[in-house]
């Protein structure tokens, strides 16, 4: 799993394999009668988000870990068929990635779960954009004084007040591509974010919030 070793003991010792790959496992029991010992091979698949889209924009995230990666990687699946994906923090401001524009115009070339973006998709096609990676238990996530566009890295949803803890977020907005904007405000007492979606996040000053994975 790395380059060391990894020992588990006990009666029913468990192991999460997060990084995709293949390992060997072996297996030792131990009785009165002696040792016994078996090798298999375990083959891990990288985890997969599945994210519904419609034509147009979009605010998504997606929860499977992929480090900082490039966006044609990560949107690889649908990477023919968008045309826009934008990214906004307080401190980078505006970064953009247009499918017309020459490279050097855009300023948008690496993605992480923590965030949310703008995605532009030309037409419906199946609607699901499938992402790969691996899962992390956690994942932090700073917030920057002011606006903050951020993804929910978690494949479960979770009460917006919950999972903002600590942070003393003022102001929390969803997708609605029935309101001007394609924004809407979000009651955080009440409402959930979303695996899949992106939000606005407004808070006075810098401070991060924990994500923990809950598997469904």
């Amino acid at each position: 799993y790395s380059e060391d070793m990894i020992h588990l003991y006990g009666v029913n010792p468990q192991f999460l394999f997060q990084i995709p790959g293949v390992y060997l496992v072996t297996l030792t029991t131990t009785d009165k009668d002696g040792t016994d010992s078996d090798t298999m091979t375990v083959t891990v698949a990288p985890a997969r988000a599945n994210i519904s889209f419609q034509a147009g924009w979009n605010l998504l995230s997606y929860w499977v870990d992929t480090g900082e990666s490039p966006i044609e990687n990560v949107f690889f699946e649908e990477w023919d068929n968008i045309e826009s994906i934008l990214y906004y923090s307080e401190v980078s401001g505006w970064l953009t990635y247009h499918a017309t524009a020459p490279y050097w115009l855009n300023t948008l070339h690496t993605v992480s779960n923590h965030n949310g973006y703008w995605v532009n998709f030309y037409e419906n096609s199946d609607n699901i954009l499938t992402i790969e990676g691996k899962i992390s238990r956690e994942t932090q996530i700073h917030l920057n004084r002011g606006w903050n566009l951020v993804g929910y890295p978690c494949e479960t949803a979770g009460l917006a007040d919950s999972v903002l803890t600590g942070t003393g977020y003022d102001l929390l907005m969803k997708f609605d591509p029935l309101k001007e904007y394609n924004l809407a405000s979000m009651d955080g007492m009440s409402e959930n974010m979303e695996p899949g979606k992106g939000y606005w996040v407004h808070v006075p000053a810098d401070s991060s919030y924990t994500v923990s994975h809950i598997f469904p």
